[in-house]
């Protein structure tokens, strides 16, 4: 064991058990012999040579292990466990049976639940909110006030910001980007370099790649494929099979 309690110096956590305060016994993974750290409901909470600083809470079945650290006011309760190298600050809560890994970083006010996973190198902060059973993984970047559900997955180098809204089994991979209030859901694929952005609507199995741009209210729906240099923009709504391919651009019509 790297650390005790300090039984005389608790909290009543968000699950209304008392929450220890703990100290280290010695020197681990930067942490300091004697340093005082955040606060964990039992030894079963906290293992190997993780840590938890500040005043951030570690409850519940919930737990952290290998070494990752979690500090500032975050929140670990339920069944979620955060393990490798993984780190967790600001005052995101976690729970649920979420699971973040390998080299992921998660800051600000983010809210992860359900059976969510974050793994690789990604990065999300903000004020992000992610149920379901997403999956962000590879370098994928996640900021802003962007809301992934019901099955979305990010990664490779994508990004998603502002306030995007992704649900329902969507896909965005390579070096995707999706930003303003665009809303993606029912099985969409964005990738490659394509750009989606504004208060773009995409739905039922359409796809965007290459270096495609779709941005204003345009409206995308049901198996449109987008591709190479197309740029669609302002009101254009799309439907039914359509494709679109090369360096064509479209504006205030419908397809």
């Amino acid at each position: 064991m790297n650390y005790r309690l300090l039984k005389d110096n608790f909290i009543i956590g968000s699950n209304n058990k008392k929450l220890y305060r703990i100290q280290a016994l010695c020197n681990f993974n930067g942490v300091k012999k004697d340093e005082v750290g955040g606060f964990i409901q039992s030894t079963e909470n906290l293992k190997d040579f993780a840590w938890i600083a500040d005043n951030a809470e570690i409850c519940d079945n919930a737990c952290v292990y290998g070494k990752a650290k979690i500090s500032s006011k975050a929140q670990i309760s339920a069944n979620a466990q955060i393990y490798d190298d993984a780190k967790v600050s600001g005052k995101v809560e976690i729970y649920g049976n979420a699971r973040v890994y390998n080299d992921a970083n998660i800051s600000g006010n983010v809210n992860i639940s359900d059976d969510v996973k974050i793994f690789n190198s990604a990065d999300i902060s903000g004020n992000v909110n992610i149920s379901g059973n997403v999956k962000v993984y590879g370098s994928a970047i996640i900021d802003g006030n962007v809301n992934l559900l019901c099955g979305a997955q990010v990664y490779e180098n994508a990004t998603i910001s502002e306030n995007a809204w992704l649900a329902g089994y969507v896909k965005a991979y390579g070096n995707a980007i999706i930003t303003g209030n665009a809303t993606l859901y029912d099985e969409v694929q964005i990738f490659d370099n394509a750009n989606i952005s504004d208060n773009a609507n995409i739905s039922e199995h359409v796809k965007v790649s290459n270096n495609a741009i779709i941005a204003g209210n345009a409206k995308l729906v049901e198996n449109v494929e987008i591709a190479s240099n197309t740029r669609i923009a302002s009101n254009i709504e799309i439907t039914g099979n359509t494709k679109i391919v090369g360096n064509a651009e479209y504006f205030n019509d419908t397809v």
